[in-house]
């Protein structure tokens, strides 16, 4: 508003979503209630959806961001939900 240039700090949630996961991660695995998850082929197929969803954000044209956006969401329902 007062016309300096700030950059955002976009980074900050990201960084603090993936700082929270890595101490439950290190903490459920410090206690040995890690275990391994058995994925069926539609988790597979979820996962792969996912990794071409982040491929897409990579692009320049915002339709194949968009895309990328929902194969990502798509991707993780199929991960978590089925």
């Amino acid at each position: 508003m007062s016309g300096e240039n700030r950059r955002p700090a976009a980074w900050l949630l990201p960084v603090i979503v993936m700082g929270v996961g890595a101490y439950f991660l290190y903490d459920a695995a410090s206690r040995g209630t890690l275990k391994a998850a058995a994925l069926s082929p539609v988790n597979w197929a979820g996962l792969g959806l996912m990794v071409a969803g982040l491929v897409c954000a990579f692009f320049k044209k915002p339709a194949l961001k968009l895309a990328g956006v929902l194969a990502c969401g798509i991707g993780a329902i199929l991960v978590i939900c089925l």
